[in-house]
């Protein structure tokens, strides 16, 4: 493949002139490269991770002692992507590392690492150029009501798989989450 001039010049999806190193809470999701079910599998509406997803989930349990002041107060892990909440607490800096897009970058770097150590020493279904997408989705929480609603829905993830949109094989009208979360703010 090729590459233009334009697929260097990609648009951002972040707010412009916002300071993401800001305390507050962020909606996270990240997604697994081609979709693929590399975090573990469905079944009867539960996720059930395999070694891949466990280490994925001791990692995010590690960010509070990998970052100071960021935290992750929700997520859940499903076969392809993960949804979570992150943290940012107190006087945050970005040379502090405790600026999303370094959570993000970090955590995107370290479980790709421990993923290909996975894949060389136990086997591991091997992934294509990169285990994570490019980029990732956030959202900014701006009230209560909408960490609520996120948060149910982080939590009712595994039960609405088939509405899900990351779900290739979703048999019902997909959610959208975004549509829902901006009629909230």
């Amino acid at each position: 493949m090729e590459l233009t001039p334009q697929d260097f010049n990609r648009k951002s999806i972040r707010l412009k002139d916002y300071n993401y190193s800001t305390a507050g809470n962020y909606f996270i999701t990240i997604v697994v490269n081609e979709r693929k079910h590399l975090l573990g599998l469905m079944a009867n509406e539960r996720v059930l991770l395999n070694d891949a997803g466990r280490m994925v989930e001791d990692y995010l349990k590690r960010i509070p002692q990998i970052h100071t002041n960021a935290s992750v107060t929700d997520h859940v892990i499903m076969p392809n992507h993960i949804h979570l909440i992150l943290h940012l607490d107190g006087d945050l800096n970005h040379e502090t590392g405790n600026h999303v897009f370094e959570v993000m970058r970090r955590m995107k770097s370290q479980t790709t690492l421990q993923y290909m150590h996975g894949v060389r020493e136990h086997h591991w279904q091997p992934f294509h150029r990169h285990l994570w997408q490019r980029n990732y989705f956030e959202h900014i929480i701006r009230n209560q009501r909408s960490f609520d609603y996120i948060r149910g829905y982080i939590i009712d993830n595994p039960k609405r798989w088939k509405y899900d949109s990351l779900n290739s094989e979703h048999t019902e009208q997909v959610d959208n989450i975004m549509s829902a979360i901006t009629m909230l703010t």
